[in-house]
């Protein structure tokens, strides 16, 4: 029987409970009991030979070799992680994903969730491959003068922080003076470099009745939903914004996803290659617009039990379908197929 070695990251919170921020590093993103249930799974499948990975500092690169304890984790079939690791550059968790990711199967691929974690890499990889995102630009603190006739055009625009935040530092820009002047001070303080590009965004107005978040798992999505009144703010002039002070998600409703809203969801999903990921959308002019790209889905117990759907199984089937035995099927079924064709032939 051909073993599949595979290892997983899955960090768990101390109590199911704790309502922490889901934002800090090494926090996990799926529920403990999913969790538990996902070990359960795999450990009851006797072809998989598993080893747990608590820490990325238990974790070492030596000459591209990845090493934990005394085991090569370059010889792994699949390595399997999802928690908070950080969104800073050079996040040493990330860059030990991507180091093993050119040998091992690596689920999510850390390549495409890297992208998926910038806002203005991800705005464009979707829009090169045709997906409605906002008009968007980036600039730096020493150009703000050349978005002057772009701002005029759009009427409004949005700063956004490029690694995303729940909604804080979104702010809707009316004018250019505003940018300038917000910009300059934001650099007085050293918040902004001036070699940092900065996120720019078109603001199309919608209706936050319409807003619909997407979470989509091995390229199905599992359901749509929408936040309650308690995290919508004001934007100012009249405007409104997702916002989560407290940066602990939660207060969502299933809500009804178009035909319009999953045509650009999985398209979106197709472009950024990442196998757990989701999507904010607004609903402008007769069409959804992606305004965000969520490398953490919302991950919702009591939406996946409305809608019969088991994560922990939908996880381990994504596991399943990535390693070497899902190959040897496919390629059983393929040569028989083959074969028939061309013995009828």
């Amino acid at each position: 029987m051909r073993i599949i070695k595979l290892a997983v990251f899955l960090p768990q919170k101390k109590h199911e409970n704790d309502h922490g921020s889901i934002y800090f590093p090494l926090s996990n993103r799926i529920p403990n009991q999913e969790i538990h249930k996902l070990l359960g799974l795999i450990h009851s499948d006797r072809r998989f030979e598993v080893t747990e990975i608590s820490s990325f500092e238990q974790l070492i690169i030596v000459n591209g070799d990845i090493f934990y304890e005394n085991i090569n984790l370059n010889h792994l079939d699949i390595f399997f992680w999802y928690g908070e690791i950080g969104r800073g550059n050079g996040i040493y968790s990330l860059e030990v994903l991507k180091a093993l990711s050119r040998k091992v199967k690596v689920i999510p691929n850390p390549y495409s969730f890297e992208v998926g974690l910038d806002k203005y890499f991800s705005h464009m990889a979707l829009k090169e491959k045709g997906v409605n995102v906002p008009d968007l630009v980036l600039l730096s603190s020493k150009n703000v003068h050349l978005v002057e006739p772009i701002l005029e055009e759009w009427g409004y625009g949005l700063l956004k922080p490029r690694k995303g935040g729940f909604g804080k530092g979104v702010t809707l820009i009316n004018s250019f003076p505003m940018l300038r002047d917000m910009i300059e001070y934001m650099e007085s303080f050293n918040v902004v470099g001036a070699c940092e590009g900065i996120l720019l965004e078109r603001y199309y107005k919608n209706n936050l009745s319409d807003f619909v978040s997407t979470t989509i798992v091995d390229g199905k999505i599992m359901y749509g939903y929408c936040k309650r009144l308690s995290k919508v703010t004001d934007l100012g002039n009249g405007y409104q914004k997702i916002y989560d002070c407290n940066e602990i998600g939660g207060e969502v409703d299933l809500c009804e996803v178009l035909p319009a809203h999953e045509k650009q969801a999985l398209l979106a999903s197709d472009a950024l290659g990442l196998e757990i990921i989701g999507f904010d959308m607004i609903w402008h002019e007769g069409k959804p617009i992606i305004i965000d790209e969520n490398t953490f889905p919302g991950m919702y117990l009591d939406l996946f039990q409305q809608q019969n759907i088991s994560l922990s199984e939908k996880i381990y089937n994504l596991i399943l379908r990535n390693s070497p035995l899902e190959s040897i099927v496919s390629n059983l079924e393929e040569n028989l197929e083959v074969g028939l064709l061309n013995k009828n032939s």
